[in-house]
């Protein structure tokens, strides 16, 4: 559920369309599909049943840094001493290790 809530805030800051391929599976296996986007509602409170899936994709153009540092530092316990010039940005999905891609 929270990285539900970030990917949907974080969409909310750079670009919404930036979510795709997004569906929900209900517990009972039914697919919810989001034709008109995820509900931004869903960076404060998302369902607590079913499995949420989608992927991100942003462009270098849309990122928003500072947001993203943010979530860092509050979820990942990173230092906040990183400035963007310190970030690797990964452009394909070969180039991320398979843990990121399967979260």
């Amino acid at each position: 559920r929270l990285c539900g809530n970030m990917v949907v805030g974080l969409a909310q800051r750079e670009k919404e369309s930036n979510i795709r391929d997004a569906i929900w599976t209900m517990p009972d296996g039914s697919i919810v599909p989001f034709p008109l986007g995820v509900p931004r509602s869903w960076e404060t409170s998302i369902p607590t049943q079913g499995v949420f899936k989608c992927r991100y994709v942003c462009s270098a153009d849309d990122r928003q840094f500072g947001y993203r540092k943010s979530l860092a530092a509050k979820y990942g316990y990173f230092p906040g001493d990183v400035g963007e010039k310190d970030i690797s940005w990964w452009t394909g999905l070969n180039e991320p290790p398979e843990d990121v891609i399967d979260l």
